[in-house]
């Protein structure tokens, strides 16, 4: 897999995907709780709206990702044992094949 670094090239969605699909289930249950955090910071003015980099995460100070990185951290110590509930249920359906495929045999993202 070709490494991609942001200040060489946007990154696209197919190439997001592609990295999506090579994930475990635990990779993809971190990213997916990071996206949620990425979606939910949006406001209602600026969701249907290019991010500018005035608003980038990645222009956090360190102060400000070190003070994100204690409260995630102390989110998952808190609800760690639901994490893991959580984690071993999905297991569970997968092992049992309730589970529909996200993505086609092309590595496609398949739109419910």
């Amino acid at each position: 897999m070709t490494s991609v670094k942001p200040s060489d090239e946007t990154v696209t969605r197919e190439q997001l995907l592609v990295l999506i699909a090579s994930m475990n289930n635990k990779q993809l249950a971190l990213w997916y709780d990071i996206g949620r955090t990425i979606q939910t910071r949006l406001t209602p003015s600026t969701s249907n709206q290019d991010i500018t980099e005035d608003d980038d995460w990645l222009n956090d100070t360190e102060e400000q990702i070190a003070a994100e990185d204690a409260l995630w951290d102390a989110t998952t110590e808190r609800y760690i044992d639901k994490f893991d509930k959580l984690t071993a249920r999905i297991d569970d359906e997968i092992r049992a094949g309730h589970t529909q495929a996200m993505f086609d045999a092309n590595g496609d993202f398949i739109d419910p």
